[in-house]
């Protein structure tokens, strides 16, 4: 919008204010619609704002069976609620533009560009601009034709030169509001004393006054008719209504369908985004308040910077929110290691709009609050006794284990001096146990002896990204590895200063004699028994891969569960039979800088 042209829509809408009098009368003539009735020394004119998204709110325009009546005709042919008149027209009432009523088009009337074309569909309303030349909207199933666009995007379009515009008439326009749920219907009557009619700019102020954001002049002059509720409301200037070409009427059906009110954006607000919680907020899409919106988080500018982007889900329990929005609307996003290097970043945080009943998107807005500014120190190593650094040696190999590059911290050479090399990491992980042993084994690989190593419990096979499909059975595998250490809790992965190389952080592990590698340790046996009369399903050979392998995880109770206290780690064991089924995340795949890549929370 151009300076001039919003200096000129102030001063119409301030001279429409001015000359507007105390003889302002408001109704409500039915559900979902609200009529004004303004008098002033010079004009006389009706606005009739309708809200579509109030239940049974419909709209029709004329079909070709219902062409060539009167307002009031129609809009009782119709069972309307309010009518008025549309597009210029032929003397055998063929339409100036496009013309359609309940899916069928009818008429020569076509889209040039003068004219614009009035869609309305389900969940849409479409005033384009006058000199769009590419028809009515997909999906129109009605549609009204006028000429020329008055407001557009809220700027009062001119048109000098043109005696339809620059005269006083007798005018109808159409409009609707920026977020397509407000449908504004004005008549101004005219060529009469106490009724000058209007310019095109004056009716663009008077639209924009009760909330246009686009508008169309319609047809004028004789046919400039408003009816509603079972009346005409103005005074046409023939004294009389005139049989006109087609028309718009607002229909109340009744019920809670409300089939043009328009797809809304999702919206939510980023609360904070700091190294300990991350990044917290929370989102809803009031249109599918049954389904999570998806969030995108861009870490260091916004999405399209190039700033790398992650995805994940407005779906965990905020009792907070329980009131207003309902409980499970939060996010918790934890910032990823690799961003805690003592650099500030900014943090975005998008919710992205899922298409709705049109197929259309109205926009990824976002959050309110953003961004937010964090700078994190490196995490401190965790305490590790006889901690030792093992080599991932690939990027297939990190993809393996399902761990990211977003993982890895940079670390100073002074934290991680007293960390000796250990063996590489195994290419990929191996787990196993015994058809008759709750007990999860990774299976790893130090100096060429398979070390069995036990997985704690739960919250450590999930914070590796294990999955229920990875367990073998191996019913020997007792017999032909030797027990080592736990399994580290979680991943802790880093590289030191400028040093490309990629580590886990592990603890020494003591190779096993010739004499310990057949008969192997079973102090862990004593620590964590199986449960008296534990029985597992029957699972397939490891070697039978044609049979779908146990999908079920068990982890060994504690000490005080063999001794009969329930033990939190086996309930959990046992939830998570029925849900492990469900992939809790995948191998993260290369992302390009415009598309975020998806990170559970």
């Amino acid at each position: 919008m151009t300076m001039k042209t919003r200096f000129l829509t102030v001063i119409v809408m301030l001279t429409a204010s001015l000359t507007a009098s105390a003889a302002d009368t408001w109704t409500t003539p039915f559900r979902g619609g609200r009529l004004l009735h303004r008098v002033t020394s010079s004009q006389d004119a009706w606005v009739l704002q309708v809200d579509l998204c109030e239940g049974g709110i419909d709209v029709r325009a004329t079909d070709n069976a219902l062409k060539g009546r009167t307002v009031s005709s129609f809009a009782n042919a119709v069972g309307a609620v309010a009518a008025v008149n549309g597009d210029f027209f032929s003397p055998s009432f063929s339409t100036d533009g496009p013309a359609m009523g309940s899916g069928g088009s009818w008429g020569a009337g076509r889209d040039h560009t003068y004219v614009t074309p009035i869609s309305f569909g389900p969940n849409m309303v479409d005033i384009p601009h006058h000199d769009n030349e590419i028809g009515p909207a997909a999906g129109a199933r009605d549609v009204v034709s006028g000429h020329p666009t008055l407001l557009d995007d809220t700027a009062v379009v001119g048109n000098p030169g043109d005696p339809l515009c620059t005269n006083r008439h007798p005018r109808t326009a159409i409009g609707v509001s920026a977020d397509k749920r407000s449908l504004i219907l004005a008549v101004v009557d005219g060529r009469r004393s106490g009724a000058a009619g209007m310019t095109c700019p004056e009716l663009a102020a008077l639209m924009a006054e009760h909330g246009a954001f686009d508008a169309v002049n319609m047809d004028g002059g004789g046919s400039s008719t408003m009816f509603v509720s079972g009346a005409v409301k103005n005074r046409p200037s023939d004294g009389q209504q005139r049989t006109v070409g087609n028309h718009l009427a607002i229909m109340q059906r009744g019920g809670d369908d409300t089939p043009l009110c328009p797809e809304r954006a999702p919206v939510g607000v980023l609360d904070s985004a700091s190294c300990d919680d991350g990044v917290v907020g929370w989102a809803i899409d009031v249109d599918r308040t049954n389904a999570p919106v998806s969030i995108h988080v861009y870490v260091g500018g916004p999405a399209g910077s190039g700033a790398p982007g992650f995805v994940t889900s407005a779906d965990q329990h905020r009792e907070d929110l329980c009131a207003f929005l309902g409980c499970e609307r939060g996010f918790a996003w934890p910032l990823p290691a690799r961003f805690k290097d003592n650099t500030p970043r900014d943090v975005f945080a998008y919710a992205i709009d899922a298409p709705g009943a049109s197929g259309r998107q109205l926009g990824n807005p976002l959050l309110q609050g953003g961004p937010k500014s964090v700078t994190c120190a490196p995490p401190a190593l965790p305490a590790t006794p006889q901690p030792q650094r093992r080599h991932i040696t690939s990027a297939d190999s990190l993809g393996a284990w399902r761990l990211s590059f977003d993982d890895v911290s940079v670390q100073a050479s002074a934290a991680v001096v007293d960390v000796a090399a250990g063996a590489a990491l195994p290419e990929a992980p191996r787990l196993a146990r015994t058809s008759d042993d709750p007990r999860v084994y990774v299976v790893d690989d130090v100096g060429g002896h398979a070390i069995r190593r036990h997985v704690a419990d739960l919250t450590s096979f999930a914070a590796w990204r294990f999955e229920a499909d990875d367990i073998v059975v191996v019913d020997d595998i007792i017999a032909t590895t030797a027990e080592g250490p736990a399994w580290p809790a979680a991943p802790f992965l880093f590289r030191e200063g400028q040093d490309p190389a990629v580590f886990v952080l592990d603890t020494a592990i003591a190779l096993p004699s010739d004499d310990d590698a057949d008969e192997p340790s079973d102090s862990n046996d004593e620590e964590t028994p199986s449960p008296p009369g534990d029985e597992d399903p029957a699972t397939p050979d490891v070697e039978d891969r044609t049979e779908p392998r146990s999908r079920t995880i068990e982890v060994a109770p504690t000490a005080a569960c063999a001794a009969g206290a329930p033990s939190p780690t086996l309930l959990w064991a046992l939830f998570i039979a029925a849900l492990f089924g469900s992939r809790r995340r995948s191998a993260a795949p290369a992302v390009d800088q415009h598309k975020p890549r998806a990170r559970s929370a």
